[in-house]
């Protein structure tokens, strides 16, 4: 712990400093008192938000930053360039940008993704093994659920969801193969749906990112694309379906097509890469077959199920960080962070065309469920609520919903942390893009890219599910001596069945100083009980009841069967 915070330290006094020195050059060039102290304070900030996102910081990180754009490039770029380009610029920077980072990786990619995909057939046989699955191609129906780690994180980093889910589905599969009476199921029973012996369910944890996480979105989507089709396929040819050709293995059953259904849980970044690495998982693409029939085949289905983010940046983080801070240095900390920064701070117009176009929102519309967690009340330092809950100055409607309690609390909704569930209502188009914009035009933000308005009114469109937690009690806090003037955010909504966007933001994505104390805003990673690490783990067990009741709404919406609506 005390070498943590020595390299935090360590790593901030070297950002503080440098810093300092380049954002003079942005401030008007007196010598007054107020401006020096004003260049601290901005340099001061810039300090506290790249340290704590870097961390834990290590040498290595310190020395990364030190060397690079930023203190190569700072000093000789004049304020004007500080500006988004226009929106043509954008693309075309973006698109040679991804077009040079395939060709430079493409055949490292290649190797991490044969690793990848090694692994998880390791691990599905493991299964079928442990489950005493002699025959898996008698199974009728694999739901698969990805779990995606986010910046600087691992395969370990929703551990706990992991096994969460795996309790969870056991014990639903236990249940519903029981017979009525209390009998044994029958070895000859070859009752497959989602309710049949012939089910499991599979949770892989995505390990194509892992210490690839700054060459930015697309980058990171690609390979995480490449993981899932590999991991599909594997899956497929296990249990007697070749999705490639769509010729059937012996043993198999010719007259009932055998189902894959697909889920994702992308924790922070990790739900960025999931939501691009829609766009290149061909079997989300079927216009012409309603059934979700995979490409080639008629024998078996990949059927998007559930689509979950936890503390997604979903509007980037450009104008949605914990305290304010300048564009100027939402520029340095973007620099420092590397192509995925410039992402992240909307530098490019990634975030804007996973919003728009139809290969990112079209299979993002074609799962039954999209759900969002994010934290309320300042608790996150690096995904505030806004963003996680693409929340903006909008009347986007969002309707109160009750979210089933499954493990026992107090709290006023009867789920551990949760303030509120709402739902967003579907307005979308046959091809799932969104039919409202909001009345704004798409380039029309005034800087060559789209508003946040727009984007979360897109979003919104899809039909989303969000859940507000509030991790306040699990986290240290100092009380604030004196009064800010804003209303606490917290106020009695019982009644209220309906909220407009606008009004959740100022209910639960209000300030850091909208409350009588300051919580130190650790809930990134408590409320996914984050375990990266043995010491993660330990410190962020605290959101382990928010996880057990994620998995159980998870196990319990890919178990239930669509009536074809979405």
């Amino acid at each position: 712990m005390p070498k943590l915070f020595r390299s935090l330290s360590r790593c901030a006094h070297n950002i503080m400093k440098q810093s300092s020195k380049s954002l003079k050059l942005l401030l008007p060039t007196t010598t007054t008192t107020s401006t020096t102290s004003s260049s601290k304070f901005i340099a001061a900030i810039l300090a506290v938000l790249a340290a704590l996102t870097m961390a834990p910081a290590t040498k290595t990180t310190t020395r990364a930053f030190l060397n690079g754009p930023f203190m190569k490039g700072w000093n000789r770029t004049s304020k004007a360039s500080l500006h988004r380009q226009k929106r043509s610029a954008s693309t075309l920077t973006s698109q040679e940008s991804a077009s040079s980072s395939a060709s430079s990786t493409v055949s490292s990619r290649s190797s991490t993704t044969r690793t990848a995909a090694a692994a998880a057939a390791a691990k599905f046989e493991n299964l079928l093994e442990e489950k005493n699955i002699a025959a898996p191609e008698k199974l009728r129906r694999v739901h698969l659920v990805v779990l995606v780690h986010g910046w600087m994180g691992n395969s370990l980093e929703l551990g706990y969801l992991g096994d969460a889910l795996e309790r969870e589905s056991d014990r639903i599969l236990r249940l519903v193969q029981q017979p009525p009476g209390g009998g044994n199921v029958g070895d000859g029973d070859t009752d497959a749906g989602s309710n049949g012996k012939n089910t499991l369910f599979f949770v892989h944890s995505a390990t194509s990112n892992q210490k690839k996480t700054f060459d930015g979105i697309a980058a990171g989507g690609t390979r995480l694309a490449e993981e899932v089709m590999s991991l599909i396929d594997s899956v497929s040819e296990r249990v007697g379906m070749n999705v490639k050709d769509g010729q059937q293995r012996q043993g198999g059953n010719d007259e009932d097509n055998s189902v894959i259904t697909l889920s994702f849980v992308g924790n922070s970044l990790g739900g960025l890469y999931a939501r691009y690495a829609l766009s290149k998982i061909p079997y989300l693409h079927n216009d012409d077959d309603e059934d979700g029939t995979s490409p080639g085949s008629s024998t078996i289905r990949v059927q998007p199920k559930v689509f979950c983010t936890t503390a997604t940046p979903h509007l980037g983080v450009s104008e949605n960080t914990w305290l304010p801070v300048p564009r100027a240095a939402e520029y340095a900390i973007a620099n420092t962070l590397k192509p995925t920064g410039r992402d992240l701070f909307r530098y490019t117009d990634v975030i804007d065309r996973m919003a728009i176009d139809g290969e990112f929102v079209g299979p993002l519309g074609r799962f039954e469920k999209r759900l969002a967690y994010a934290n309320a009340h300042a608790t996150d330092f690096q995904v505030p609520t806004a963003t996680a809950a693409f929340l903006a100055e909008t009347d986007s409607v969002h309707r109160k919903v009750t979210m089933p309690p499954r493990i026992p609390s107090n709290a006023p909704t009867g789920v551990p942390f949760v303030s509120l569930v709402v739902e967003t209502v579907p307005q979308r188009d046959d091809k799932g893009v969104s039919a409202d914009d909001d009345g704004d035009n798409v380039d029309g933000s005034g800087d060559g890219g789209l508003s946040l308005k727009q984007i979360a009114s897109r979003l919104d469109a899809l039909g989303w599910t969000k859940v507000f937690t509030d991790v306040r009690e699990t986290l240290f806090s100092v009380p604030i001596p004196f009064k800010w003037g804003v209303e606490n955010a917290e106020r009695d909504h019982d009644a209220q069945e309906e909220f407009t966007s606008k009004e959740l933001l100022r209910r639960y994505g209000g300030g850091v100083f909208s409350d009588d104390r300051i919580y130190f805003p650790f809930g990134h990673s408590v409320m996914v009980a984050n375990s990266k690490s043995e010491w993660y783990g330990k410190f962020n067990k605290a959101g382990r009841p928010i996880m057990d009741q994620l998995a159980a709404d998870l196990v319990a919406d890919i178990v239930h069967e669509s009536n074809g609506e979405r």
